[in-house]
This record gives C-alpha cells, structure tokens and sequence, in this order.
C-alpha cells in the first residue's frame, strides 16, 4: 500500500517527486487517520504504547517533538476528516529517512493494535 510517498510495508522511501529533497532543513511529517465510518481507534493504546514507542525508535534519529491531535469537527459543525493526526518533527529530511529505514517496519506494523484504518503520511517543509 502507497502512502503519500513512502511504502507501507517497509516505511521505505520512494524515489519520487513531492519527498523533500534539500538537505538540513526541518520538516514535520504529518501521519492522520481518516475518520470514517466503522473505523476504529484505540486512543488509551495509541497515546500510551505506540506514541512512547515512536519517541523511544526516533529519538535518537533527530525526532524533536511530536504533538497529537483528535479531529474535533469541521466547520459549520460537520464531522472532522481525520480521527487523529500526529505531527512529528525532525531536524532534517535525512534525519527522517534513516529513521524509517531502521525502525519503520516496526512503527507501522504496531497500527493495527490500534487503528482499522492506515493513516495517510504527508512530509512537509518547515518554512523560515
């Protein structure tokens, strides 16, 4: 499965063209779940098992801060489009890479404990 860039089953970077490419520059990768009907979502499991697990993985990786966020609604009162976003920010692009190439089979395989649905994952740049 194909999320935004990087391949689910391995976490593993894809030779592609929206991935961030400049070297030293901070970017937040954005990792929500859809909200959608049926879908589940563990929250006790996911803020007290596998946000500690990221943090323990990518510390040591250039992993800065992570914030969580639980979709509240849209505007007009409509339902929010994602359950859960979590917003990881790291020192630099490569930073990121060499973090999911060692640790993101072990990441992703752990959605499941929690979540019935994949999340989609967006890179962005931080701009100054």
């Amino acid at each position: 499965m194909q999320l935004c860039g990087y391949n689910a089953a391995a976490w593993s970077p894809e030779p592609a063209g929206g991935k961030n490419q400049r070297e030293g520059e901070m970017i937040v990768v954005s990792v929500m779940y859809p909200a959608s009907a049926g879908a589940t979502f563990d929250m006790d499991y996911y803020r007290q098992t596998h946000i500690p697990l990221v943090g323990a993985r990518l510390n040591a990786s250039g992993l800065r801060e992570v914030k969580v966020l639980q979709g509240a609604g849209a505007p007009g009162g409509g339902a929010p489009a994602y359950s859960v976003i979590a917003l990881l920010t790291f020192d630099s692009a490569a930073d990121f890479d060499q973090a999911v190439a060692q640790h993101g089979e072990e990441i992703l395989g752990d959605i499941p404990n929690f979540s019935s649905v994949q999340p989609v994952i967006q890179v962005s740049d931080v701009l100054p």
